[in-house]
C-alpha cells in the first residue's frame, strides 16, 4: 500500500475565494469532447485546456497536438490526469476498461501495481485516500452527474483499442497541470496557443448574472479579451469558450437567443483585433434526442 505523503496542495496558486478541497473528481468528462475536437485541425498546435478529467488533453494528443497545458480549480484532478496517463501509456486498454467501468474491478489495486513505481507523491496521496475510504471512496467520483459508476464510451481515445495504443505513442511524460482558477490564467502561463478550451466555466463564473447575454459580455470583456491578447495567437487562434447542453431558445434562461444576439453584434467588428463568433452542433453523450452548442471565437487573420 501506498505510503501517507505531505499535503501536495501547498505549492500550488488558486485565486478563487470560493475553492473547496472536497470537489467531487471527474475521472471522465461528460461533454462530448471527441465530437467537437474533429471539428477543428489540432495537428501540430499547441493548446490550453481545463484539466478536469484530462479528457480535453487526451483527446487534444491523440489529433495530434504538439503541446497541451491544463488547469482546474479543483487540485485532486492533477493526479487523476496523471493515473491516466500513466495507465494508458503502460496498462492494456482492457485492463484500463476494467479498472474504470466495472464494479467487481473499479480501482483494482492489482491492475495498476505494475505502474506504481512511477507515481509521483500527489498521485500516492490520492489513492491513499481512495483506498482508506473503503467502499465510500466512490464518492470521491463523479460520472455524468450520476452516482453510478458507469460511464459511456463515447470518446475516442478509450472507444477503440486502436485509438488508445495510438494515443500511448503519442503522449508525453506527463501533462502538465496548474492549480488555478481561470482568473490566474494570464498571470500563470506565458506561452501563445493555437486553442484555449474553457468547456463550461462561463456557467458557473457567471451564474449570479440573471441575463444571459449580460453575462456574455461581461465574459467577452471582462475574461475573453485578456486571454486573447495575452495567450492567444493573433492569427487564427480559437478559444472554444462554452459547451452548452441543447440549443432550443429555452435552454438555459435564453442562451441560445442570446448567443445569436451577442455573436452578431461581435461579428459585425472589422478593426484587425477583432473576434470571429460561431458555434457548432455535437451529438451529446446523454440524451441523444436533441444536440450540444459549442460556442468559439477566432482571431481575425489580418
Amino acid at each position: 500500500m501506498f505510503q501517507n505523503m505531505p499535503d501536495f496542495n501547498q505549492d500550488t496558486v488558486c485565486t478563487s475565494q470560493g475553492y473547496r478541497k472536497d470537489l467531487e473528481v471527474f475521472l471522465f468528462s461528460n461533454e462530448n469532447v471527441a465530437g467537437y475536437l474533429d471539428k477543428f485541425d489540432l495537428s501540430g498546435k499547441t493548446v490550453l485546456a481545463v484539466g478536469a478529467s484530462g479528457d480535453h488533453a487526451f483527446e487534444c494528443y491523440a489529433r495530434g497536438a504538439k503541446h497541451v497545458d491544463t488547469f482546474d480549480i479543483n487540485y485532486r484532478q492533477k493526479p487523476i490526469i496523471e493515473l491516466k496517463n500513466h495507465m494508458i501509456k503502460n496498462i492494456p486498454y482492457e485492463d484500463f476498461l476494467e479498472f474504470f467501468f466495472t464494479r467487481d474491478r473499479f480501482f483494482d489495486i492489482q491492475i495498476i501495481k505494475p505502474i506504481m513505481p512511477l507515481f509521483s507523491p500527489s498521485l500516492r496521496m490520492f489513492m491513499d485516500l481512495y483506498y482508506s475510504m473503503g467502499n465510500a471512496g466512490r464518492k470521491l467520483f463523479a460520472y455524468n452527474g450520476q452516482l453510478d459508476i458507469t460511464a459511456h464510451y463515447d470518446n475516442t481515445y478509450y472507444s477503440y483499442e486502436e485509438k488508445y495504443n495510438l494515443l500511448a505513442k503519442k503522449l508525453p511524460r506527463c501533462i502538465s497541470f496548474k492549480h488555478l482558477d481561470i482568473t490566474g490564467l494570464t498571470a500563470n502561463f506565458t506561452r501563445k496557443y493555437d486553442f484555449i478550451m474553457l468547456s463550461n466555466i462561463f456557467d458557473f463564473q457567471h451564474s449570479e448574472i440573471p441575463d444571459a447575454y449580460q453575462a456574455l459580455n461581461q465574459f467577452y470583456n471582462g475574461t475573453l479579451n485578456d486571454l486573447a491578447q495575452n495567450n492567444l495567437c493573433p492569427d487564427g487562434g480559437t478559444i472554444i469558450l462554452e459547451y452548452m447542453w441543447g440549443n432550443n431558445s429555452s435552454t438555459r434562461d435564453n442562451m441560445w437567443d442570446a448567443w445569436q444576439e451577442f455573436a452578431t453584434k461581435k461579428n459585425t467588428k472589422t478593426h484587425a483585433t477583432g473576434h470571429k463568433m460561431d458555434n457548432c452542433f455535437v451529438k451529446p453523450m446523454m440524451w441523444g434526442r436533441r444536440y450540444d452548442n459549442v460556442l468559439f471565437m477566432t482571431q481575425k487573420q489580418k
